[in-house]
């Protein structure tokens, strides 16, 4: 990855949980979570499996046949 700001406002996650078990993903979902309250972060999240994200998400959208659709 390139530095591309030296502040951040948004955090991109691409398949970010791909190969974790189910305690890691909770672990890591909660990081996430943490991270981005505390630093104020907008957070798009690029994920196959979205369901451990819906909990803390304030939107979530999905991409279906090429039109995204809110859920």
């Amino acid at each position: 990855a390139r530095l591309l700001q030296m502040v951040a406002t948004l955090l991109l996650l691409d398949e970010q949980l791909a190969g974790l078990d189910a305690v890691a993903v909770e672990a890591a979902v909660g990081d996430i979570s943490r991270l981005c309250h505390e630093q104020g972060l907008t957070t798009l999240v690029v994920e196959h499996r979205p369901d451990p994200f819906r909990g803390i998400a304030d939107r979530n959208w999905v991409l279906i046949d090429g039109s995204l659709d809110e859920v």
